[in-house]
């Protein structure tokens, strides 16, 4: 069954628009990083495909960067003390978006930190 054609919407035609701009003036094959992000955000919000082909993209380029977007960031900073005195174990993660959590641990359970390291940064342990 043949699909209706829809004409491209007023963000994606502005987008093509700085795409060709750059394609008829650029220097280098690699297209910069403002331009990529924008045509992410474009992916993110009209469907990969959609925008793959109004802006004349490789599928899998924009999905990727698509999907990189949606990761949340790695954390930058990760700070290990020293233990406090006494039998418990303080343990304070934060995210690349500023949520936190805090646990006081006893030495028994310090096994399961690495799970919940993983679990709060959004990974599977």
């Amino acid at each position: 069954m043949a699909r209706a054609h829809t004409a491209p919407s007023k963000e994606l035609v502005e987008g093509r628009r700085r795409l060709d701009a750059w394609r008829q003036t650029r220097k280098t094959r690699a297209m910069p990083e403002d331009l990529w992000a924008l045509a992410a955000r474009l992916g993110a919000r009209h469907g990969v495909s959609p925008t793959a082909r109004a802006l004349g993209l490789r599928y899998g380029a924009l999905r990727a960067r698509v999907d990189a977007a949606r990761r949340p960031a790695p954390p930058r900073f990760v700070e290990v003390g020293p233990a406090p005195p006494g039998p418990a174990c303080r343990v304070e993660l934060e995210d690349g978006h500023g949520a936190r959590m805090r646990v006081d641990l006893p030495p028994q359970a310090w096994p399961v930190l690495e799970a919940l390291g993983r679990l709060f940064l959004g990974r599977r342990a």
